[in-house]
């Protein structure tokens, strides 16, 4: 679990985070691994999704999402009774999205803010484009959730 905070923490794609794990004499620390053997400090990849896959189906990320949020509120003091609502809302990226996911929802914005805000650009753009990253099915393809009925098209 704590190799996947610092991965999402560091922003980092799997790869990164297992050559972190392998090289980074500070990430052994901060994963209290004293050994030198390579076989502390080494994962496959396909691991390392098994575990993502794990905390996900057990709504670990949540847990440790929460306790993280409530250690840093008591750290800094902040009184959470007079909190926005909006700020209730944030959740990890990790459950409803992978990274290709993320990816198709950030064209499918780009798109709409396109549309919007400069018309004459977003019609010179070939209807494939558009056809491939502007529907719901798009949008579903790649997300582990079902997503948000956009009514653009």
């Amino acid at each position: 679990m704590r190799l996947l905070l610092l991965q999402q923490t560091m922003d980092l794609t799997d790869k990164a985070a297992i050559e972190q794990l392998a090289f980074n004499i500070q990430w052994h620390y901060v994963l209290n691994i004293p050994e030198e053997s390579d076989d502390a400090k080494t994962i496959s990849e396909k691991t390392l999704y098994t575990m993502r896959q794990v905390m996900i189906e057990n709504r670990l990320d949540e847990v440790m999402f929460d306790a993280i949020a409530d250690k840093l509120a008591v750290v800094f003091g902040v009184d959470t009774k007079n909190q926005r609502i909006d700020s209730v809302h944030i959740q990890s990226n990790m459950r409803k999205l992978g990274r290709i996911g993320i990816f198709s929802r950030t064209i499918f914005k780009f798109l709409v803010n396109l549309k919007r805000h400069q018309r004459l650009l977003y019609d010179a753009i070939d209807e494939n484009i558009i056809t491939r990253y502007w529907s719901t099915k798009a949008l579903a393809a790649f997300a582990m959730v079902k997503p948000f009925d956009s009514g653009c098209r």
